[in-house]
């Protein structure tokens, strides 16, 4: 199933809400954030990959889909401050992360 597919995202906005009632107020930022960590910090790509190989990036995909989808201005366009694939202009992905998602713009 696509990280982009309506169930996925139903998924990871019920995460974000779970985290804001139980933890603390998660922001799309805040919620950014811990996906990028979901593939960077290997303890939790560790967490992830025991129960399928290649999960933690597949919801980091899900979730920076999420973030972008609602970073759109009034207007339908998407922040500057991010590109098609959700990544931040000033991101840090490089190597296998950028090029899967090359040609998706």
């Amino acid at each position: 199933m696509p990280h982009d597919d309506p169930r996925v995202q139903e998924i990871v906005d019920r995460s974000r809400k779970f985290i804001s009632d139980n933890f603390y107020e998660c922001s799309l930022e805040a919620l950014s954030g811990l996906g990028k960590m979901y593939v960077a910090d290997e303890r939790f790509t560790a967490y992830y990959e025991k129960y399928a190989p290649g999960l933690a990036a597949y919801y980091n995909d899900a979730i920076q889909y999420y973030y972008t989808k609602r970073c759109r201005d009034a207007s339908g366009r998407p922040d500057e401050s991010f590109d098609a694939r959700g990544l931040g202009v000033h991101s840090e992905w490089t190597g296998e992360d950028k090029d899967k998602y090359e040609g998706e713009e």
